[in-house]
């Protein structure tokens, strides 16, 4: 996995300011480089991407052209889980709701916990 994704890194528009991070995985604050708003919602984009990897057996954005671009935007263009087994049906929406563009709008960690307890 991890050549795959230092392959796709590569493939992506740096930022002057990246904090660091695989680009499939980071959040939209993180790869514009706003080091002063990274939170723990940071996090949870990221929790989200590898809900996603574990829903799909693929990586986050593996066919997108741009995945700078692709997380970045206005309206991120976040992938969709699909032929999801039923059994772990649950987490696309937690998946959801942990990337928002607007990291306010993500879970916290206590509510990924109290979903995650149910």
């Amino acid at each position: 996995m991890a050549s795959s994704a230092t392959a796709t890194t590569s493939s992506a528009t740096p930022a002057h300011n990246f904090q660091g991070g695989t680009v499939n995985w980071s959040s939209p604050e993180q790869l514009q480089g706003s080091a002063h708003t990274l939170t723990t919602r940071s996090d949870t984009w990221s929790f989200g991407m590898t809900v996603f990897e574990l829903l799909e057996d693929r990586e986050p954005f593996a066919d997108s052209p741009n995945v700078w671009l692709a997380i970045t935007a206005d309206a991120p263009m976040i992938p969709t889980p699909v032929g999801v087994r039923a059994e772990v049906a649950f987490l696309v929406p937690l998946f959801s709701d942990c990337c928002k563009k607007v990291p306010t709008d993500r879970l916290s960690d206590d509510a990924i916990l109290d979903r995650l307890s149910r």
